[in-house]
């Protein structure tokens, strides 16, 4: 191979890596992010927190409010606004409650996830009451194969939080709602 023609090559490599890395951009895994986003939130760095909540909802501009990048950003929105200069007063658990709803509802259900983050959200905040009622909702589902439920069990566990169920909340089944 010619010097030119190995140049070329490798500059289309590079394009090629770049064009690569900008569609991840556009797709980004939003579980991952949040997992993300929460673990940097509860080891105290904020700036990695922040850095992964504002790319799930830059990803959220982009699709309905009801699908599984909507909702995993609305739920970014309300921990963002309770963050500083706002306190956790600022969240607004009749939204999140609406948020949850759609997302027991959608075609991939991702309710108890969203309940696991937000619970662990709240335990770093310090209100251990509501994190509690968040984290027992996630383990409480019949949808036992998602590790967030798991991780919700542990946590509860390590939190020496006893199993309570939340009175007439019966788990929901796996199947999504029809419409």
């Amino acid at each position: 191979m010619s010097r030119p023609a190995g140049l070329f090559a490798v500059i289309v490599a590079m394009v090629l890596s770049v064009a690569a890395l900008r569609a991840e951009e556009k797709t980004v895994p939003v579980g991952e992010t949040m997992h993300a986003a929460i673990i940097a939130d509860t080891l105290g760095n904020a700036e990695e927190r922040d850095r992964n909540l504002a790319k799930i909802l830059l990803a959220g501009i982009r699709v309905g409010p009801k699908t599984v990048v909507g909702v995993y950003s609305r739920v970014a929105r309300l921990m963002k606004a309770s963050l500083p200069p706002g306190t956790i007063k600022d969240f607004d658990f009749k939204q999140l409650d609406v948020v949850l709803d759609d997302a027991r509802k959608g075609v991939k259900r991702t309710d108890t996830n969203l309940k696991y983050f937000v619970g662990v959200f709240l335990k770093n905040r310090g209100d251990v009451e509501k994190a509690r009622y968040y984290l027992t909702r996630s383990a409480q589902t019949a949808q036992y194969r998602w590790p967030n439920q798991a991780l919700a069990c542990r946590l509860l566990r390590e939190m020496k939080a006893p199993f309570v169920p939340l009175g007439d909340e019966k788990p929901q089944a796996d199947a999504p709602a029809k419409p």
